[in-house]
């Protein structure tokens, strides 16, 4: 089974079922994960305000461009 992914799909909404049977601290290893593999920083704050793909590409070019 496939799903087609657009920029603009929401993890709160359409895309809510990839946390179904996820844990809490998934979305903190997630955000660890694009520190590490970037070399950035992500406050709380910025990490509450990821909710689509679309958001946590525009947050990494943002920190990539003010290295």
């Amino acid at each position: 089974m496939y799903f087609l992914l657009y920029w603009y799909d929401s993890f709160t909404g359409n895309l809510n079922f990839l946390w179904k049977y996820t844990d809490e601290f998934t979305d903190i290893e997630i955000i660890e994960r694009l520190e590490n593999n970037f070399k950035i920083e992500i406050s709380n704050e910025e990490a509450k305000n990821i909710n689509s793909f679309d958001d946590i590409v525009k947050l990494v070019a943002k920190k990539l461009n003010h290295s």
